[in-house]
């Protein structure tokens, strides 16, 4: 299904890397998440759907528009939410593809309700010998998410592992036969939602790390790089009326690299956000 003012970005073919753009607007303006936890890489600012496990979801949220002063800087021109489960409970749901190229693809995923929590688990493997020299890949990925609420709170505990061998068939400069590139990234989140009645408060903070190397034997290249990130961020919002809206909070972000190419070092900001709309005449 097309959606306007959504487009899927594809750099280089076969397992290259793909991103999305928000009604025009660079990939990396614009914030993917899933199940309300930032996924973006901070290298680059942009989120590789390559490496998102697509063997169970429910549902894409998407908010086009400017809301960088709610989410964030990498919010500027919208929102991807991908939430995950199934409203059907799975014990146990197996997919097994065969493709082009010999691609093939395995995935297991469990939806299900113990006592009063809901979970949800899936994991998939897929991996090809390619379309041409140098050129195969594999990966794999899990996921997990635990659920629970009652009538004033819902908790969301989410973790995710994605690891990643492929080749490099080709660079700026011709075949690369001996070009490899390793991924391998892991995050855990907590997302809190409250609702008193008079006020809706939301939490959201996490922790992820990302290993990237890419080693090139012709050229004599051996890059690695590393990054940690820890995210918190703490939202209230209030509405009067459907007439007034508030929104106040407070993030805190910190960031260590480490990379063969730059120097190693450790960033960290926090700032208090607010912001208010005012209906002054309805239709």
């Amino acid at each position: 299904e097309y959606i306007p003012g959504v487009n899927i970005l594809k750099y280089l073919s076969y397992e290259g890397t793909n991103t999305i753009s928000l009604r025009g607007a660079a990939s990396r303006e614009n914030l993917i998440q899933i199940d309300g936890i930032d996924i973006y890489d901070s290298f680059t600012g942009t989120t590789d759907l390559n490496t998102i496990d697509i063997a169970n979801i429910k549902r894409i949220e998407i908010v086009k528009g400017g809301l960088s002063s709610i989410y964030g800087e990498n919010a500027s021109s919208g929102v991807v939410n991908i939430i995950t489960g199934s409203d059907k409970m799975n014990i146990l749901k197996a997919n097994f593809y065969y493709g082009s190229n010999n691609v093939q693809r395995i995935s297991l995923v469990s939806n299900n309700r113990i006592f009063d929590i809901n979970y949800t688990l899936s994991g998939i493997e897929e991996k090809s010998p390619g379309y041409m020299e140098n050129s195969s890949y594999l990966k794999r990925s899990g996921y997990i998410k635990i659920n629970f609420k009652n009538p004033y709170m819902e908790s969301t505990i989410s973790g995710y592992y994605f690891k990643r061998n492929k080749d490099i068939p080709m660079n700026q400069f011709g075949l690369s036969p001996d070009a490899h590139q390793y991924d391998e990234n892991f995050h855990i989140g907590l997302n809190e939602n409250i609702d008193t009645g008079f006020i809706k408060g939301k939490v959201m903070t996490y922790y992820k790390s990302a290993d990237l190397k890419y080693v090139d034997t012709s050229w004599g290249i051996n890059d690695r790089h590393i990054k940690k990130e820890i995210k918190t961020r703490v939202m209230g919002i209030y509405n009067e009326n459907k007439s007034i809206s508030l929104i106040t909070g407070y993030e805190y972000y910190k960031k260590d690299i480490k990379s063969t190419k730059t120097k190693s070092e450790s960033l960290y900001n926090n700032a208090t956000f607010s912001n208010i709309s005012i209906i002054l005449f309805n239709a």
